[in-house]
């Protein structure tokens, strides 16, 4: 299954993001970074599903909440994407 982590550099930040988003009606979970994407304080991540990643970037740039990294997950593994 196709998602995407939103990383942030904090856990506060991650959720908040995540108390955003689904205050408008997108699914998150807060979670740690996948160790070999972990980079300093930048350990928490926002995920979201696929269906809803177009809609979690517009609200998040809209509320000037932008992650550090967007990492993108499918059945080959975790590949940075351009935020």
């Amino acid at each position: 299954m196709v998602h995407y982590l939103f990383v942030v550099r904090s856990a506060t930040q991650a959720q908040r993001i995540a108390r955003m988003l689904s205050s408008s009606g997108i699914r998150s979970i807060v979670q740690r970074v996948p160790v070999e994407f972990a980079r300093q304080g930048c350990t928490y991540a926002v995920r979201v599903e696929a269906a809803d990643n177009e809609a979690a970037q517009q609200r998040l740039q809209q509320a000037h909440l932008m992650p550090e990294r967007i990492l993108r997950h499918d059945n080959i593994g975790y590949s940075e994407v351009a935020p």
